[in-house]
């Protein structure tokens, strides 16, 4: 294909791109993370990876910064359906079991790979909570039903479930430790809902 050009001079179009390389290679970016952290973390690495080469990548995004954005831009987290229970504990436990199945995973992984970034490019951290929506966020839904059935008093900050669950959660994850069935009822029942009824009626 001939592109006209000024001054009567012609330049032949170059190859379009593939969008299959592309998505290979944002694959291979999170798999990378989330196996090595951002310390292990190269554009070496992803071309391996990836079965291309570095100028491949280099064609496509500027640096380090901008392919990781990109990847975790692509990246659509999997959360599994809840059903739901016939008591306020039972749907704490089922969204905060979603949570800590997220963290037992790739997502989780992932998003360790992200936290060591902060120190030395807070912009991927802040692009993670901007395009990775936090799979521990309560439906109102689940305020209303606990009040009609009288196990709250009045409405509370669906917020503080988030607040609350994620902090020891993501630190289990960190510590590498095993986020089981017992350690989420231990969450839910001693932390969560001894904090939602202290705070009944103030939401």
């Amino acid at each position: 294909m001939q592109i006209p050009a000024k001054l009567g001079r012609t330049f032949t179009a170059g190859r379009p791109r593939d969008p299959g390389r592309d998505q290979a290679i944002l694959a291979a970016t999170r798999e990378l993370l989330a196996e090595r952290g951002y310390a292990g973390f190269s554009i070496e690495g992803v071309a391996a990876k990836a079965g291309t080469a570095k100028t491949t990548i280099y064609r496509r995004w500027q640096d380090k910064h901008d392919l990781l954005v990109a990847a975790l831009n692509d990246h659509v987290p999997r959360y599994p359906e809840i059903a739901e229970a016939d008591s306020l504990r039972g749907d704490l436990i089922a969204h905060a079991s979603r949570l800590a199945t997220l963290l037992n995973g790739f997502d989780g992984r992932l998003a360790l790979g992200v936290t060591q970034a902060r120190p030395d490019d807070a912009g991927i951290a802040e692009e993670l909570e901007r395009t990775t929506p936090s799979g521990a966020r309560l439906p109102e839904r689940v305020i209303s039903r606990a009040v009609a059935r009288g196990e709250l008093p009045a409405p509370v900050d669906r917020g503080l479930f988030e607040e609350i669950v994620s902090s020891p959660l993501t630190l289990k994850m960190i510590r590498r430790q095993p986020i089981d069935d017992d350690y989420v009822a231990h969450v839910v029942d001693d932390i969560v809902l001894a904090a939602f009824r202290s705070s009944a009626g103030e939401a």
